[in-house]
């Protein structure tokens, strides 16, 4: 999460970097970060809905609450 945040305090644009940060967050089960890249603006239902794919795939039931919720 350190590394998230120092990106985004930064600049990283979301339109770039979040469309694959999140799902690849959720693949890992990195719910920190999923929550991070949600409150700063990432969209949940992108890429054929790749974020959920990969929580579910990966039984990262907390992810998928969150994705949800």
């Amino acid at each position: 999460l350190p590394t998230v945040n120092f990106l985004l305090e930064r600049g990283a644009a979301l339109e770039d970097g979040a469309s694959a940060a999140l799902p690849a967050a959720c693949a890992l089960g990195k719910l920190d970060i999923v929550r991070k890249l949600i409150q700063v603006g990432a969209s949940v239902n992108t890429e054929q809905g790749a974020a959920m794919v990969n929580a579910v795939s990966n039984n990262h039931v907390d992810v998928v609450l969150l994705l949800l919720d």
